[in-house]
């Protein structure tokens, strides 16, 4: 599932494949961990630079990928480029999001 809204977009991933495929891109990637219950998780997706990919925790396959990630928290942010985990913001810190973004667009 994929929505956007105001120029910034954010995607389902389903799979432990989906997530391969999407860090694989050369194009950078922020991956949320989060659960239905966390409104609040939804509002840090407010950067229009990038598109956001989420993973619910609570559903079976997408847990699978939050296992092989050790999250322990809600919200969990994890920043990819080429491959590789570039930076991560656990919790609700929307300006370290911003940085985290900035410095690697």
């Amino acid at each position: 599932m994929s929505s956007c809204e105001s120029g910034v977009c954010v995607s389902e991933l389903k799979s432990m494949t989906q997530f391969n495929d999407i860090v694989s891109g050369g194009k950078l990637a922020i991956i949320m961990f989060r659960a239905p219950w966390c409104g609040v998780c939804v509002t840090m997706t407010s950067l229009s630079k990038v598109t956001f990919y989420y993973v619910d925790t609570e559903k079976h396959g997408p847990m699978e990928v939050a296992l092989q990630l050790n999250i322990g928290e809600i919200p969990t942010f994890k920043v990819y480029k080429n491959k590789c985990c570039v930076g991560e913001v656990v919790r609700i810190n929307t300006a370290g999001l911003k940085n985290l973004v900035d410095d690697n667009v």
